[in-house]
């Protein structure tokens, strides 16, 4: 995904995208929930109502630099043990 703002553009980067297992971070936010917010789908979960999630950084260009805005949850993290739940899709 790409947006311009003014002379700034700005990119996701996506390392991994999932499709469920969100209730550790939303318990109340279950697929019937989910369902009652249409704007949710596609960008932010499926038609059955379960959430995406993303590991993603952000490119931020302007006219005179580039600058990454990296969350850090990323590669070479000794302890992953919170995003055994992820489902590739």
């Amino acid at each position: 995904m790409q947006w311009t703002v003014g002379r700034v553009k700005i990119t996701n980067v996506v390392e991994i995208g999932a499709t469920g297992g969100t209730r550790f971070i939303l318990p109340q936010a279950t697929p019937e929930e989910a369902q009652k917010m249409p704007w949710l789908v596609p960008h932010y979960a499926n038609a059955e109502g379960r959430l995406r999630l993303n590991v993603q950084s952000w490119i931020v260009e302007t006219p005179s630099h580039k600058i990454i805005v990296d969350t850090c949850i990323g590669n070479g993290k000794a302890n992953r043990s919170g995003m055994d739940w992820i489902s590739h899709s």
